[in-house]
């Protein structure tokens, strides 16, 4: 699909690098927006470039050319969506929201990419929250179809078509959902992470075999060991962690096992070590 509109990524981390690049992929010019000094850009724009000779080699010069990595926070001009992509902390969601207020156009969408956190605590007292929504993707960015399109008692319909639109413009599809305590996946997902671990922790069965009933009983493409290392056990904990003060997992506590993994930096793919070891060749 060709479009010319134009959308502003708050955050340059690997969520934010990857969804920049979808959006350019599909016609979009993006402003890449983060906190780090200029000296960081080169390191951003090579990590950028690794993603895109991966996946649209032949498109990466046209990419590249429509990205624009940048420090200003306040210069929005004629964005028609605004999507946040920071740390997945509410603070620090909620401070970055409260820089913006006063810079965002009229008619321009404000969207969170947050995985578990409230969408209504992130844009409490944001000026307009009929245009405020949660917009998650699923990483990596490149391979997963899914979007979920969170929403408050707010959120206007014509919000939310424009965000289906925006959606559907990325070839992806979206899932709607209410603000609730990680929406559809992420409460489905990780309790059954945690709860395969305690499996391991009371000697029920072995990683590798609750992996392989995973896959071959419930057809899941991986077991939830090696999505977790995919994901990052400390990614895992944090969601967990989500999920335990909303009380969604109903009694059931975060299992020592990751928790100690996390201490002991055991974070799956990412260190080379999680619930499998992938320094062995």
């Amino acid at each position: 699909m060709s479009t010319s509109q134009h959308i502003s990524i708050l955050g340059a981390g690997l969520m934010g690098r990857s969804i920049a690049v979808e959006f350019a992929v599909h016609g979009f010019t993006v402003d890449l927006v983060t906190r780090r000094h200029e000296d960081s850009f080169p390191l951003i724009k090579s990590q950028m470039a690794k993603v895109i000779e991966k996946f649209y080699p032949e498109k990466a010069e046209a990419i590249t050319a429509a990205i624009h990595v940048t420090s200003d926070h306040t210069s929005f001009k004629d964005s028609v969506l605004i999507l946040e992509s920071v740390v997945e902390d509410l603070a620090e969601k909620h401070h970055l929201m409260e820089l913006i207020r006063d810079e965002v156009p009229e008619e321009t969408l404000v969207a969170s990419n947050t995985s578990s956190l409230s969408i209504g605590a992130i844009f409490a007292d944001f000026p307009h929250p009929e245009r405020c929504f949660g917009m998650h993707f699923f990483n990596p960015v490149q391979v997963m179809k899914l979007v979920e399109l969170s929403h408050t008692p707010l959120t206007s319909p014509e919000t939310l078509q424009r965000a289906k639109a925006l959606i559907a413009a990325v070839e992806k599809e979206e899932v709607l959902v209410k603000d609730s305590p990680g929406f559809i996946v992420n409460r489905l997902l990780f309790p059954l992470i945690n709860e395969a671990a305690k499996m391991v922790e009371d000697g029920i069965a072995s990683i590798d075999d609750i992996d392989k009933a995973m896959k071959l009983g419930a057809n899941h493409p991986i077991g939830p060991f090696k999505l977790s290392d995919i994901v990052g056990t400390d990614i895992t904990l944090h969601i967990l962690e989500q999920l335990e003060k909303a009380d969604v997992l109903d009694e059931r506590p975060i299992t020592s096992t990751i928790k100690t993994m996390v201490d002991d930096n055991k974070l799956g793919r990412k260190t080379g070590i999680g619930f499998y070891d992938y320094t062995k060749k």
